[in-house]
């Protein structure tokens, strides 16, 4: 009796230790779920242009704070609307969605997104101010400005020279920048520059009313028309290519010194002195013509934190991180964007693009 008890005794006492070595086990899986958080960032179709430097951002972010873990998911422009009120219904919102300002504003609910200046009351010495006015809505903040892109007008000073025109005439509006189109083709035999095809945002650039007395689209008004008119004559006299190029071709005619005044992002610059350092530096760089409007637009892509009902102070400490000052200039080196960070306006190339940026009234 006394041996069976004591195997039985035993074998209690294994399984007590193999029962609390179990329940030890569960705890600490259990403590691990709890200390470490997943912040999920929706990106739209950058993949393919900053997959290695957000990979990079998201390593260096995980190294500084290992109980934080980022998803990272990028989508295309055209889903992700659809994506973001789908994941509202089903409850599975991403914590930070990166939209360009037009979208932010626009096109997707207010409430789905955290007023950032009830989190951040120094917001505004940081980011540049147009920027951020561009973001709100009915007085909330819904987006932080992380980079931006504006048109400017790259101008060949050697064509422009050869077609006689001093810089002191170079277009400072529509007007005049289509009026100086066929005195560069008369004189150099150059092309004067690449139109795009016609918009909505142009015509309303322009000064034209496109809505008739009913608030309907009408195109067909005799103003319009006109436009139209002094457009097509550029394609049939050949005074522009008479048809419309896409990304590689303007490169290649611009760059082997072909036209004298491009309209085209900033990040447009690297690209032309890859090809040809010559015309690189006959280049200048001038702001945008303006319309009869008197606006300009630039390109922003902003990150903005979900209403998800989960704790903020991560998720926005990750934002700021994202758009510091070291992390920017990053970004602009690698890919010739405009940082939104102020501090960076040490840079003296970003200091044209600023003050453009600042006269602006409008952003996209």
């Amino acid at each position: 009796m006394t041996y069976k008890f004591c195997r039985f005794f035993v074998f209690i006492i294994v399984m007590l230790f193999v029962l609390i070595s179990c329940n030890f086990e569960s705890k600490k899986v259990k403590i691990v779920d709890e200390e470490n958080l997943i912040i999920n960032i929706w990106t739209v179709d950058i993949k393919s242009r900053f997959d290695k430097y957000m990979r990079y951002i998201i390593e260096k972010y995980e190294k500084l704070n290992q109980n934080i873990k980022i998803n990272w998911h990028d989508f295309q422009k055209d889903e992700i609307v659809l994506k973001l009120y789908e994941a509202w219904q089903s409850e599975e919102l991403p914590d930070i969605v990166s939209l360009d300002t037009n979208t932010l504003v626009n096109k997707i609910n207010e409430d789905l997104f955290v007023d950032l200046y009830e989190f951040d009351e120094g917001i505004s010495s940081v980011f540049f101010d147009r920027l951020l006015k561009s973001n709100e809505k009915n007085g909330k903040l819904l987006g932080i400005p992380w980079y931006t892109d504006i048109k400017v007008l790259f101008i060949n000073k050697k064509i422009m020279h050869n077609s006689g025109i001093s810089e002191e005439q170079y277009p400072k509006t529509e007007e005049e920048f289509f009026n100086l189109l066929s005195v560069v083709k008369q004189n150099s035999g150059k092309f004067g520059s690449i139109l795009e095809p016609e918009n909505i945002k142009n015509l309303i650039l322009n000064g034209l009313n496109i809505f008739d007395e009913t608030g309907n689209v009408n195109i067909n008004t005799e103003e319009i028309i006109n436009y139209f008119k002094k457009y097509q004559t550029q394609f049939q006299d050949s005074i522009v290519p008479r048809e419309f190029l896409n990304f590689d071709d303007k490169i290649y005619l611009y760059a082997n010194n072909e036209v004298a005044m491009l309209k085209a992002n900033f990040s447009f610059i690297s690209s032309i002195e890859k090809i040809s350092r010559e015309v690189y530096d006959d280049t200048i760089i001038f702001p945008i013509p303006l319309g009869k409007n008197n606006v300009r637009y630039s390109d922003t892509v902003n990150l903005s934190i979900v209403n998800n009902g989960k704790s903020l102070d991560e998720t926005l400490d990750f934002i700021n991180f994202v758009v510091n000052e070291r992390n920017q200039t990053e970004l602009i080196n690698h890919f010739n964007v405009l940082p939104t960070n102020k501090s960076l306006m040490d840079i003296e190339i970003l200091k044209i693009f600023y003050l453009m940026i600042q006269k602006s009234d409008k952003q996209n």
